[in-house]
């Protein structure tokens, strides 16, 4: 123990070494002017001969005239616009895999973000950054100085987008739990430039490839009210305590299932058992025998094999033990009919009482996904499935795919389903009308 313990000391000694050189080798180098290896920046090739950046001359244009935008439009989001009016791209590059075949990325639409953090990055204006402190490069810069100091004064005069972009100032109880049903992307906050009476902006959950591609994406969905459409949610998440006939037959599949769960676990364990008393008897008659006058010479064989049939069984004693945990876990899983029922009517209520954080944490113990597509009640046919439903919000029409954890205490398979009789709840306030609202016998789990 003691060489073993001497061995490992050294190993985290020596990775100890190896990081503080490294850390030492890449602060040399930044402050030698050297890049420190990446992405090849828009704007710039790598030449392995020098081991040096050299301007590219057919992005060193496009460089320049972001930056001017950027002073001119004082937005990110803007100049991204202006780049992809043109018919910009950002840069196309191949990437070989460790079994030697390629994949191409990039050429996509500039955004936001994207445009922000080069615009942000020293290295366009001939400095290298590390630890928080810029050095001369080796590289020249693409723009000049007072340039960049220029495009990055006029956006953070704006709204200090560095560090907003990455915060979520507004509480969203379904954030990263929706999909575009449409085009298969997320569904994100984003906020509106409109605001309230209150002075508060309007709120959306908008979907990825709109805020990429902008008025060109070809999405339905677009863009969601997040106020109105998670009251939705919540409503239909209580309704379903409306439903006697629902809860009864979610009490007898969570038997069924939790039964069908525990049957091969008691088969497991009666195959156990048995091989439980094969082992007592095995070594019952290897210590008899070696007891035996005239075995002297075999003695020590028996009691190898019962030594060996001692060890088995012990370890055959503790997956007894776990099984029988685990056994005894599920059969104490009791659903109870009023007990449910009476849960979800007053999860409306309740969830109205907890904090945001709260909320959104109790949303997230629910809710597995949620899936979004647009619906046109004159052309569409009305939705059918489980867990699938109708609603308009404000003048539009949406089809809602609602999925919860839990999966193994819901019923499957059952495809019938009853009108809400639970609607009058929803309309009021946040302006959602659902019209023929349906709650499947198998609603939210699938």
């Amino acid at each position: 123990m003691l060489f073993l313990n001497m061995l490992l000391s050294f190993a985290e000694f020596e990775r100890e070494q190896t990081r503080e050189r490294t850390i030492a080798k890449l602060t040399e180098r930044a402050k030698h002017g050297k890049w420190n290896g990446g992405w090849v920046p828009l704007g710039y090739i790598y030449d392995k001969a020098t081991q040096k950046l050299a301007p590219n001359p057919d992005e060193q244009k496009l460089v320049e005239d972001m930056f001017n935008q950027a002073i001119s439009l004082k937005n990110p989001t803007a100049v991204a616009k202006y780049l992809n009016k043109l018919g910009r791209r950002t840069r196309k590059r191949t990437l070989v895999r460790k079994d030697g075949t390629m994949r191409t990325v990039g050429e996509k639409r500039f955004i936001g973000y994207r445009v922000l953090g080069m615009i942000t990055n020293p290295l366009y204006k001939g400095m290298i950054e590390h630890n928080d402190q810029e050095y001369p490069a080796e590289h020249p810069g693409l723009v000049s100085k007072a340039l960049w100091q220029a495009a990055n004064d006029a956006l953070s005069r704006k709204t200090g987008l560095r560090r907003s972009y990455r915060r979520d100032k507004h509480v969203h109880l379904l954030k990263g739990l929706l999909r575009c049903g449409h085009c298969g992307m997320s569904l994100t906050p984003k906020p509106a430039g409109k605001k309230d009476p209150h002075g508060n902006p309007y709120l959306y959950y908008t979907c990825t490839n709109v805020s990429k591609e902008g008025d060109e994406a070809s999405c339905q969905v677009r863009n969601i009210p997040v106020r109105p459409f998670e009251d939705l949610i919540i409503r239909y998440i209580g309704q379903i305590g409306e439903h006697p006939e629902l809860i009864e037959q979610t009490v007898r599949a969570a038997n069924d299932t939790k039964n069908k769960a525990i049957r091969p676990l008691k088969a497991k364990l009666d195959q156990l058992d048995k091989r439980h008393v094969d082992l007592t008897e095995g070594m019952h008659r290897c210590i008899e025998t070696a007891k035996r006058k005239g075995s002297k010479n075999l003695a020590d064989e028996f009691i190898q094999e019962g030594e060996r049939l001692a060890t088995e069984k012990r370890q055959l004693e503790l997956e007894r033990e776990k099984l029988k945990i685990d056994i005894r876990y599920k059969e104490k899983v009791v659903t109870d009919a009023r007990i449910i029922a009476d849960t979800l009517k007053q999860f409306e209520l309740v969830i109205r009482k907890l904090s945001d954080e709260e909320q959104k944490e109790l949303i997230r113990l629910l809710v597995k996904e949620i899936t979004v597509n647009h619906f046109d009640p004159e052309k569409d046919q009305d939705p059918s499935g489980v867990g699938v439903f109708k609603a308009r919000i404000r003048t539009r029409w949406y089809v809602v795919n609602i999925s919860l954890f839990g999966s193994d205490l819901f019923p499957r398979g059952s495809e019938g389903g009853v009108k809400s009789s639970y609607s009058k709840l929803i309309g009021s306030g946040g302006r959602i009308r659902t019209y023929d609202q349906v709650v499947n016998s198998h609603p939210l789990y699938h």
